[in-house]
């Protein structure tokens, strides 16, 4: 089944080109039906490709992580894009996470199903901003699904998860380098704090 897309002027401009008027209602995808050659509507056939390629909302779920090994397949993962050490102290912390959502919460981002990415919601206490907020600790997706609508769509799921637990507000740390994800949170509603600056000291037993 096919209808007339409605969208026609934002996601596909080129106007010279009719072949992507319609797409398919049951796949949601849009469907070439022109009388031109490939070279004929080329930028059309681009913009389409994206668009075949954005998240729609019911594709993308939270969903707990199986197991230990898992999580922590995806913490090495992650650790070693971003060039941070993985060792036995993070490996141990990722179990007892796992062991008790008094923690937090980790979960893997599932499209269709598939994992492509993972969350990490840690639960933290400031009277500043009205008791009980959430750490968004790690926030990791593969790279084929960046820049797609999956980060997003996903920073909507935690938020929502967040809000059940009745947590007030929602903290991450971005390392200094990454200029572009900190544009990518501001657009979705953070905020630099400007006036301070995170400072640690670790207390464990050496």
């Amino acid at each position: 089944m096919v209808k007339q897309l409605s969208l026609h002027h934002e996601w596909f401009p080129h106007k010279a080109c009719p072949a992507l008027n319609y797409y398919d209602v049951e796949t949601e995808k849009a469907i070439c039906i022109g009388r031109f050659k490939f070279w004929d509507c080329f930028p059309c056939f681009l913009i389409r490709s994206r668009y075949d390629r954005r998240v729609r909302p019911a594709e993308l779920s939270l969903t707990p992580v199986p197991t230990a090994a898992v999580a922590c397949k995806w913490v090495r993962r992650y650790y070693a894009y971003e060039g941070l050490p993985f060792n036995a102290r993070v490996e141990a912390a990722v179990s007892q996470l796992l062991e008790s959502s008094r923690f937090g919460w980790f979960f893997e981002l599932t499209r269709n199903e598939e994992a492509i990415g993972y969350a990490v919601l840690t639960r933290a206490f400031d009277h500043e901003f009205g008791g009980e907020f959430g750490v968004l600790t790690d926030f990791f997706l593969l790279e084929q699904y960046r820049r797609h609508g999956h980060g997003s769509r996903a920073l909507e799921l935690i938020e929502e998860f967040a809000r059940s637990q009745n947590l007030c507000a929602l903290d991450l740390y971005v390392l200094e380098r990454n200029a572009g994800v900190r544009e990518f949170y501001k657009r979705r509603g953070f905020r630099d704090v400007s006036d301070r600056r995170a400072m640690t000291k670790s207390i464990a037993d050496a």
